[in-house]
C-alpha cells in the first residue's frame, strides 16, 4: 500500500527538515480543501520526528490521519480509504 492509496496529492502539503543522519528532524503537514484555509496537523507532524522518510513512515501517518480525522465547527469530514 502506498501513500497515494490514502491521499489525493492535491489535498495536502508537506515540508520536511531532514537531519544529517537522514531522519526527519521536523515535519509540517497541512490538509487543503476541507476549510477556508489549510489545516495544520501538529499531532501527525510529531509522529514523523526522528523517523527516516520511508514509505512505511508516511503510510503510518496516513493511517493515523484516517483513524483520528474529525470535523471542526460546521465542517464534516467523510474519508474513504478505497
Amino acid at each position: 500500500m502506498s501513500i497515494q492509496d490514502h491521499c489525493n496529492r492535491e489535498r495536502y502539503a508537506a515540508a520536511l527538515n531532514i537531519a544529517d543522519d537522514s531522519s526527519m528532524h521536523e515535519a509540517r503537514i497541512a490538509l487543503d480543501g476541507v476549510a477556508h484555509k489549510p489545516w495544520r496537523l501538529p499531532q501527525t507532524e510529531a509522529l514523523l520526528a526522528g523517523e527516516l522518510p520511508t514509505s512505511a513512515a508516511f503510510v503510518r501517518v496516513a493511517d493515523y490521519l484516517f483513524k483520528h480525522a474529525q470535523g471542526r465547527g460546521r465542517v464534516v469530514i467523510t474519508l474513504s480509504s478505497a
